[in-house]
């Protein structure tokens, strides 16, 4: 018996045997799960940065609120930098851990 991809309960005995979801809500769950999640892998962390700082500059008052946002941007360009470089880190590790596997 098949379970549904989304919802995770049991598909029926009259459903196709290819079904993957249980009903067409699930089916439409599951497409826009998958497209924020694409969404969220193919947003770079400036363009994240860029987000907040427009936001946060349209809310400062005065130049001491825009000289915080600044310090925010650089704490948090680094902080990103710093993730790049662990996850390329780990990219490059499990590549090579590839290449050495018997075939």
């Amino acid at each position: 018996m098949s379970v549904c991809k989304s919802c995770h309960k049991h598909l029926s005995d009259d459903t196709r045997a290819d079904a993957l979801y249980c009903s067409s809500a699930c089916r439409q769950r599951a497409y826009r799960r998958r497209k924020a999640a694409e969404k969220a892998l193919a947003e770079t962390p400036v363009m994240v940065i860029n987000r907040h700082a427009s936001k946060l500059i349209s809310d400062a008052d005065s130049a001491a609120d825009l000289e915080h946002v600044r310090e925010l941007l650089i704490k948090i360009a680094r902080a990103c930098h710093q993730q790049l470089r662990i996850a390329d880190a780990e990219r490059g590790r499990l590549v090579d851990q590839q290449q050495r596997l018997p075939d």
